[in-house]
């Protein structure tokens, strides 16, 4: 399968493009390396080095013409979008837009063609994207969107643009995967905890730890890729009835009345088990798409 990713040389991006390859698929990658780095990408990927919020992306599509496209490019800090407001939406909300839009506009000139289409896009946003609301338990697909911060209300626009295309246009299905912390290798951002005490450490310095009092759960990356890539899947097969949003935990997938959920996040226990019924399956999968353990390289 032609697939497209966009941020693939950042840290979840590469390591969502080394799953793919890893499967055989072929993979090209839009980066325009402000965060990542052209070592993250994998060799048997082609690599563009272009903004999303430009209009290359045209080009690009037109060129590669992916079957699905994974969408990671993103400004992730939330210390520069209060600092820098205006760029966090011009990249999390225009550029998220602007590959909506760029989707949709080649699959119109390939109907029209009768080239291949775009059949499903996976955004990758945030967990952050809810209206906080301090709750001791985890948010549900429908909670409102919302944000405290600029970074967090950007990923709820993005949502929320996605929504609308959903409703708009209806295709290609959209899908989008609201994952929370990820550790792993790959990350060097600045205001991460592991890359942050690695830094400190190599430089013989004391590691600052800005809220120590504060308690996150963290997942390794290779448990957000396996639910980006079986979201990918499902989309794919499912197309309508797999679109819309969903939470991304620690705890691993779920495959629930046809979509996908996380373990720790679904609204109750009879709705896991009424899924796994509907599904014909055990409620945790590996996805067919990739290896066992695709890794880093």
């Amino acid at each position: 399968m032609r697939i497209l990713v966009t941020g693939g040389a950042g840290f979840i991006g590469s390591n969502v493009v080394d799953g793919y390859v890893a499967a055989g698929h072929d993979v090209s990658v839009v980066d325009d390396l402000s965060a990542g780095a052209p070592a993250n990408v994998s060799r048997r990927a082609r690599f563009h080095r272009a903004d999303v919020r430009s209009g290359e992306l045209d080009a690009i599509f037109a060129a590669e013409r992916p079957e699905l496209v994974s969408h990671h490019a993103a400004q992730v800090s939330v210390r520069r979008s209060v600092e820098e407001p205006i760029h966090d939406a011009e990249i999390n909300v225009l550029g998220s837009l602007n590959v909506l839009e760029a989707v949709r506009q080649h699959n119109i000139k390939s109907k029209a063609a009768g080239a291949n289409m775009v059949r499903s896009l996976v955004i990758v946003t945030s967990d952050k994207c809810y209206e906080n609301r301090e709750w001791v338990w985890g948010y549900r697909e429908n909670e409102p969107m919302g944000g405290h911060d600029p970074y967090s209300t950007s990923k709820g626009c993005a949502e929320l643009l996605m929504s609308s295309y959903n409703q708009s246009f209806g295709e290609p299905p959209a899908a989008s995967a609201r994952a929370g912390n990820v550790i792993g290798g790959g990350d060097w951002a600045k205001d991460r905890l592991i890359p942050d005490a690695v830094r400190a450490f190599a430089a013989g310095q004391v590691l600052e730890i800005r809220n120590p009092h504060a308690i996150r759960p963290w997942q390794h990356v290779l448990e957000p890729l396996a639910g980006y890539l079986l979201l990918a899947e499902q989309l794919f097969d499912k197309a309508a009835a797999v679109a819309g949003g969903v939470p991304w935990g620690a705890a691993g997938v779920e495959v629930c009345a046809g979509a996908v959920c996380p373990s720790n996040k679904l609204p109750s226990a009879s709705r896991q088990s009424a899924a796994a019924s509907a599904s014909g399956s055990s409620p945790t999968k590996t996805p067919r798409w990739t290896s066992t353990s695709p890794g880093r390289r």
